[in-house]
């Protein structure tokens, strides 16, 4: 064979691996865990793996609207932080208040937020980098000055949306 067949070959495997890279590094992963800890491998833990990524990735999907558009948005973390505190903070002090009212409070706080970044960036022509990072504080600040100290005492109701199963499928991954 000649040495342009050899070369041929070699690109054609470059390129095969590069396009596929995470999903090798995935796999090499998850095999090393699978075989260094019996524990990894327990049904218990994979549900909890797949439950726990549910919400990183509803957060993910919406970054990668931001990111395809041009930007980027530093402030997500902290928004996510400000509403799950308030979350908490409205059931630990009303506990009876109905989970209608708080899933409104919450995306109406969470639309509030967005519109105040998209006015930065878009109406006072700040990069988004600079803009979200500024908010990023901002939000994070709000969560310290509301809450003091950590906040808890979500109840059962409201922790079905994270926590509950249909059948034996956790609801969080639940696919239909």
């Amino acid at each position: 064979m000649s040495n342009s067949g050899h070369d041929g070959i070699k690109k054609k495997l470059l390129l095969f691996l590069t396009d596929r890279l995470v999903w090798i590094i995935l796999i090499l992963i998850l095999i090393f865990a699978f075989i260094s800890s019996p524990i990894f491998r327990k049904p218990m833990n994979l549900t909890n793996v797949l439950k726990q990524s549910v919400g990183l990735g509803i957060a993910a999907l919406g970054q990668t609207f931001v990111v395809l558009s041009g930007g980027i948005d530093l402030s997500i973390g902290s928004i996510i932080s400000l509403l799950t505190t308030l979350i908490a903070g409205t059931f630990t002090n009303n506990p009876d208040i109905p989970m209608i009212y708080v899933i409104l409070m919450i995306l109406g706080i969470g639309v509030v937020t967005g519109v105040f970044n998209s006015f930065i960036v878009i109406k006072l022509n700040v990069a988004p980098f600079i803009a979200t990072l500024g908010t990023m504080s901002i939000f994070q600040g709000i969560v310290l000055f509301y809450s003091k100290i950590p906040l808890g005492g979500v109840p059962m109701r409201f922790r079905f949306i994270a926590d509950g199963y249909l059948s034996v499928i956790p609801f969080s991954v639940e696919q239909d």
